[in-house]
């Protein structure tokens, strides 16, 4: 599949997993828009990614994930600006990398917490996902793809709700596949331990104890998977776990 010319919007792409994969496509040809809250982070991204490929088209959107009006603001006026310049009426890749943990006991967290972590890990990238899905339908490929957690399945204590927005994305994900154009696919990449900024100070010896390669993931583990997925047309609607064999 050719990625020239296609627009991919990545949340979270401004470091960690979001930012390999965007490089990553920007090598490939695609045209790159970044949907971040912090402005400084997101230009420093988009720095980066000129390096690579100083004629392509790199784009930063400034939104807060937890503030659905911002969003669905952002979305329609500056979204549509980009699409303008690229003369493009569709948005084709969709990765939702953005995401927030909170570790805390339920009986201790406050509400505050809760919904914050509700509102950027699971219903952020439902508005999105409405908020584009006319795109999806004139794309001739489009492609959803939502990056989970293992944690959803093993469960981990202090992360109830960490855990609970991760498996309210992989039920969303399952029925929206029975709603997309036959074109189109969505799939839930859930990593394991990944090496990251946001998880290193809990990758422990003792964690490493229990993954089978007794190794943790890199970014761009999730970044080949992503590719994977992009490049195929008929898996849609699964859940691809990524752990070095932890589930």
């Amino acid at each position: 599949m050719s990625y020239l010319g296609k627009l991919a919007i990545i949340t979270g792409g401004s470091r960690g997993i979001g930012l390999d994969i965007a490089k990553e496509l920007s090598k490939r040809g695609a045209n790159i828009c970044i949907l971040n809250r912090d402005k400084e982070n997101n230009q420093k991204a988009l720095e980066s990614l000129d390096l690579i490929d100083p004629q392509q088209k790199h784009h930063g959107i400034i939104a807060d994930l937890s503030n659905p009006l911002e969003l669905k603001h952002k979305v329609e006026i500056e979204l549509k600006e980009i699409k303008e310049q690229l003369k493009s009426n569709h948005v084709d890749y969709l990765i939702h990398c953005a995401g927030i943990t909170h570790n805390q006991l339920l009986l201790r967290n406050s509400f505050e917490k809760i919904d914050q972590l509700l509102q950027v890990n699971l219903v952020s990238p439902i508005y999105l996902t409405k908020l584009l899905f006319k795109d999806f339908m004139k794309s001739p490929s489009s492609r959803i793809i939502f990056i989970g957690s293992i944690i959803s399945e093993k469960g981990n204590k202090g992360q109830c709700v960490y855990a609970a927005t991760k498996s309210g994305l992989e039920g969303f994900n399952k029925s929206l596949s029975k709603e997309l154009p036959i074109t189109s696919t969505c799939n839930v990449i859930s990593p394991g331990f990944i090496n990251t900024e946001m998880s290193k100070e809990y990758l422990t010896n003792e964690l490493l104890n229990e993954i089978p390669l007794k190794k943790f993931g890199d970014p761009k583990d999730i970044t080949k998977t992503v590719l994977y997925l992009i490049d195929s047309n008929y898996i849609t609607g699964q859940v691809i776990k990524v752990d070095g064999g932890l589930h």
